[in-house]
């Protein structure tokens, strides 16, 4: 998963959060079509 942070340029605070999230929050995350809505998921959520 820090892979995944790292290719979207996660900041300490959103890495800290992807790391933080349940397999049904991620899996919801892993679903968004673009790295564009996997941002915007955070800023959401």
């Amino acid at each position: 998963h820090i892979i995944q942070g790292r290719r979207l340029n996660f900041d300490e605070e959103e890495t800290e959060e992807f790391n933080g999230m349940t397999a049904r929050e991620r899996r919801r995350f892993n679903a968004q079509p673009d790295d564009n809505s996997k941002i915007a998921y955070f800023e959401h959520s």
